[in-house]
């Protein structure tokens, strides 16, 4: 990371790690908004406004990938960062409360057993 801060690697590099951790979003906030989010609002009516809003900001931060696909100059990855950034506090901020209050989380795979 000292290198990149450095401005040591090449903006090309940057943009191939971003867009490999952007892959991984991606994937993770499908998950999100097909099988959790709708499992949360079932349990708790109340966040169906912070969670729109939550999928509201996963479409945005999709179409800002789809830029960063395409063109990938700093400026892309530098508002993709800044939306990510955004995005992971108001999430924290509005889910993670409700996520510590579970025993476990409803949607995720069972754990496999000791014997398998």
């Amino acid at each position: 990371m000292a290198k990149l801060r450095a401005g040591e690697r090449p903006a090309g590099d940057l943009r191939e790690h971003c867009l490999a951790f952007c892959e991984a979003l991606t994937f993770h906030h499908g998950g999100e908004d097909r099988v959790a989010f709708p499992h949360l609002e079932q349990l708790f009516p109340e966040l169906k406004q912070p969670l729109d809003r939550l999928r509201e900001e996963h479409a945005v931060l999709a179409g800002l990938i789809g830029e960063l696909r395409q063109a990938g100059d700093q400026d892309t990855i530098g508002r993709v960062a800044d939306a990510m950034e955004a995005h992971f506090a108001y999430e924290e901020e509005r889910l993670v409360p409700v996520l510590d209050s579970l025993d476990e989380v409803p949607w995720a795979a069972p754990a496999p057993r000791p014997d398998a």
